[in-house]
């Protein structure tokens, strides 16, 4: 269910953004994938209360910006997700790596500009998240079967 969830999050970042790359350029799919990441964290069916912590529909939003930085960043992810298991901190760990993997696979200066505010974002919705970590209370993935299904993950925003 998590998957699906995050690969939905993701899409609703890609699809528009990519969309205006195509059409218009790095601006306007600048300020299209600002409005998916938006309606991602205040999502109007919620009354504007509350959303996502962005990671997912930014990481969408990047693949359509910078798609060779977002693959490296997949790949980033997954690597430090296996080796600490936890969700949140590989999260933060891209977030931080994104704006320099930006400028080393030659993406414009606003796709850079996005990133950095983007990356800010992600470390403030995340403090509780960072809180935890540095307490060792953050909850950790499990990779097994067996593991309780209901469960939301720990970057989730949600109550576990």
């Amino acid at each position: 269910m998590l998957i699906a969830v995050t690969a939905i999050d993701a899409a609703k970042g890609f699809a528009p953004t990519y969309t205006a790359w195509e059409i218009s350029g790095a601006g306007v799919a600048v300020a299209a994938g600002t409005a998916a990441l938006l309606g991602n964290y205040r999502p109007v069916f919620l009354g504007f209360q509350r959303g996502g912590k962005i990671v997912a529909t930014g990481g969408g939003v990047l693949f359509g910006l910078a798609p060779k930085a977002a693959g490296i960043a997949v790949g980033l992810w997954i690597l430090v997700a296996l080796i600490t298991r936890y969700s949140s901190l590989a999260s933060l760990t891209v977030a931080a790596l994104m704006p320099p993997l930006v400028v080393l696979t030659g993406r414009p200066w606003p796709v850079f500009a996005f990133t950095l505010v983007l990356a800010v974002s992600i470390f403030v919705l995340h403090r509780a998240n960072i809180r935890r970590l540095l307490n060792r209370t953050e909850p950790r993935l499990s990779f097994r079967r067996d593991a309780p299904s209901s469960r939301a993950g720990p970057s989730s925003g949600r109550a576990a």
